[in-house]
C-alpha cells in the first residue's frame, strides 16, 4: 500500500515540475490549474492516508 503511496507521489511531484515549467513558459491559465489541482489532489490524499493510519492504529 504505502508502494503505491509513493509512487503517486513522485509521479505528482514529476508532473508538478513539467506544469510549473510549462506554466512559465507558456503563462497559459491551463497549467496554472493543473498546478492546483494537483496540489488540492495531494492534500485530501494525505488526508485520507493519515485518517486511514490512525483508524488502523485505533482498531488494534
Amino acid at each position: 500500500m504505502f508502494a503505491i503511496v509513493r509512487l503517486l507521489f513522485i509521479i505528482a511531484v514529476v508532473w508538478l515540475g513539467y506544469a510549473g515549467v510549462k506554466y512559465r513558459r507558456s503563462g497559459d491559465r491551463f497549467w496554472w490549474r493543473m498546478i492546483l489541482i494537483t496540489i488540492w489532489v495531494l492534500l485530501v490524499l494525505l488526508a485520507v492516508l493519515a485518517g486511514w493510519l490512525i483508524l488502523d492504529r485505533l482498531a488494534h
